[in-house]
């Protein structure tokens, strides 16, 4: 359905997680609701998995859905130059690299100053997956330092929310912090925020609306982006 709209809404782009192994745009139709109920054009992806598919596939298909929606998004009522990125946990990490990592914008011909703040949820953003039980979603030869979102913030980039599960044991809260002190020496703005009694799990599942008086995910995210996008 395309429609013309005279005063084009801002957009989100979410992108989901599963380890970079698991997981479908399928499963996460409570976002695209939410946020629509909210007044945003919401897009919900899916990218190449693990282990077939290693770094920096995954990234790079999160490009090219930023690309798609520069390119098509106003025929259904969304305003390109208004958007933002999101993901939670394998997605918080592919929607930070995508967006902090000059090389993947610049392959698509997207400017960077189209995307408006960048939301990441309990994502994985500085760790050694070496170690990890994730390990086989990266290049076997591949070293942190070449892959870890921390590591590529571009001095532009837009401005980021970082929320964290105060209950979180699968992602540690130190993959932010360290995101947040990365962020913070590039003078990019930044808020790292922690929604109580939040694991993993239920810090993403409380942004559907009908659990939003679970946690407070959502209206952590609502309230960031009202301040953001007005600003």
């Amino acid at each position: 359905m395309h429609l013309t709209n005279s005063n084009p809404r801002p957009v989100i782009l979410f992108v989901h997680g599963g380890s970079w192994e698991e997981g479908s745009k399928d499963d996460y139709l409570f976002v695209g609701e939410s946020f629509t109920r909210a007044g945003y054009v919401t897009v919900v992806m899916n990218y190449r998995l693990a282990p077939v598919h290693k770094y920096p596939d995954y990234v790079q298909d999160t490009a090219r859905a930023i690309q798609w929606i520069n390119q098509n998004i106003s025929r259904y009522g969304g305003n390109p130059q208004q958007l933002v990125v999101m993901g939670h946990s394998a997605g918080a990490f592919n929607a930070v690299e995508a967006v902090d990592n000059p090389r993947w914008l610049s392959e698509v011909n997207v400017p960077v100053s189209s995307i408006k703040a960048v939301v990441g949820i309990a994502g994985p953003y500085s760790y050694d997956f070496r170690t990890d039980s994730t390990r086989d979603a990266f290049p076997a030869n591949a070293v942190p330092d070449q892959v870890m979102p921390d590591r590529h913030v571009r001095t532009d980039a837009p401005p980021h929310l970082l929320l964290v599960g105060s209950k979180d044991q699968r992602v540690k809260p130190a993959n932010a912090q360290k995101m947040h002190a990365a962020l913070q020496a590039r003078q990019i703005p930044v808020q790292l925020q922690t929604v109580e009694g939040a694991n993993h799990i239920s810090i993403m599942a409380a942004v559907a609306t009908r659990l939003s008086w679970y946690k407070s995910t959502r209206q952590q995210i609502l309230d960031y982006l009202a301040k953001t996008l007005k600003s």
